[in-house]
């Protein structure tokens, strides 16, 4: 297989990215202006076209709500508890104001600590409440120790079943939206025969195959059409996939061995571990096999290695891969991705879309750093209000097909 090196993207000085910073709110607002204007002249159709302009209004950075906000009213937030797979399950309801059911969706986030806390998933949520959804932003246990695990799959399907028989929701008008990992526990409801029926599951930057996310931060490299790609894989993803695969262990001595090197530093500090620091004579044949796996750096030998895990694992990771059930999926799939992701490659997405056209939609929208948005920082102002309008229609124009898949 050809191996094709990974390109080197081009930075912009600091002192135009601080300029630009400055602009926020003003180039978000003339975004939204353009974007209202475009509503009347562009395709695709404008279904729910108010409640997706307003919200990506309150995900865009800047852009003053005060007014809109007070109009709209105040969601009740209530904290509810449920039994999951392995231990309680916290969660948030956002119930729109007012009384009456109303469309649901269900949040499910990445592997993150702040969970449901998170200041993002605590905006997303207030704005689709004020839009009259119904939201539930639940904490799964693994995903607040930024791992994931088989116990958060089942939650998922508890956590649906709970939603449906809430008094605040609509039956029958449920989505659920995963970021990161959380799109692929989406992914893997849709598969799943025991999952109450969904609308529709979006996947923002979720990966499909256990094993490429293995490789890729093992080797460095994935793969794409045929051919062998280099990727400057993020040190927290390393880390988080480590992190995954040693909760997985059957022994807990050997977990504990790995723990000193999965630590949790200061955000943005991490640092790919030095597997090879392990003492192989403190492990058992178990956690040998799984430190031969983050040693290697031969993408040839990632299954084998895979495969030579200590039983249930490798058993675990095929149903954490949607990809081996791909052929099962029973709703359709919105996924949205950052073309120039830095924790999982769009490969992950195109993979998706090729092998269930019919079901998925794959759109690319340039605002978003990995699931979050952001502005682009060109070089002068023109060029960034011009990526700006584009990437706010196609945000606005993936909301507006989710959004209206619900009614």
């Amino acid at each position: 297989m050809e191996r094709v090196p990974a390109g080197v993207a081009a930075t912009d000085a600091p002192t135009v990215r601080g300029r630009l910073r400055r602009y926020r709110a003003p180039l978000s607002l003339a975004a939204l202006i353009a974007l209202t204007a475009l509503m009347f002249f562009r395709t695709p159709p404008i279904h729910v076209a108010p409640a997706s302009l307003y919200l990506l209004a309150s995900v865009l950075p800047g852009v003053p709500l005060g007014p809109v906000n007070a109009a709209l009213g105040q969601p009740s937030v209530q904290s509810i508890t449920f039994a999951g797979a392995e231990g309680t399950v916290a969660a948030d309801l956002y119930v729109p104001p007012g009384s009456g059911a109303h469309p649901a969706i269900l949040i499910v986030n990445g592997a993150l600590a702040e969970g449901r806390k998170y200041p993002a998933l605590v905006q997303f949520a207030t704005a689709l409440a004020r839009s009259g959804y119904t939201a539930l932003v639940p904490d799964y246990p693994d995903l607040l120790h930024e791992e994931l695990t088989p116990a958060s799959r089942q939650d998922v399907e508890l956590t649906l079943r709970r939603l449906n028989a809430l008094p605040s929701v609509q039956p029958g008008h449920v989505e659920l939206v995963g970021f990161c990992v959380g799109g692929t526990l989406g992914l893997l409801a849709a598969e799943d025969p025991q999952t109450p029926p969904l609308r529709a599951v979006v996947d923002l930057a979720g990966y499909v195959s256990s094993t490429d996310m293995i490789q890729l931060i093992t080797t460095n490299t994935y793969e794409a059409g045929g051919k062998l790609l280099d990727y400057a894989t993020d040190p927290w993803v390393v880390v988080a996939v480590a992190r995954s695969l040693v909760a997985g262990l059957p022994d807990a001595s050997d977990r504990a061995v790995f723990a000193p090197l999965l630590g949790d530093p200061p955000p943005d500090h991490y640092v790919a571990p030095n597997w090879s620091t392990l003492p192989p004579a403190r492990l058992s044949g178990g956690g040998q096999a799984l430190r031969a796996l983050l040693l290697n750096r031969n993408p040839a030998l990632v299954p084998a290695l895979i495969a030579a895990l200590p039983s249930p694992m490798p058993e675990q990771l095929s149903a954490l891969s949607p990809e081996t059930q791909l052929d099962h999926l029973r709703f359709p799939v919105y996924v949205v991705a950052d073309r120039s992701d830095t924790y999982v490659p769009n490969a992950q997405s195109v993979k998706l879309e090729e092998r269930q056209p019919s079901l998925v939609h794959l759109s690319y929208v340039s605002l978003l750093a990995h699931v979050e948005p952001e502005l682009p920082t060109k070089s002068n102002l023109l060029a960034t209000l011009t990526d700006v309008a584009g990437g706010a229609w196609q945000l606005f124009a993936a909301m507006d097909h989710v959004l209206a898949s619900l009614q």
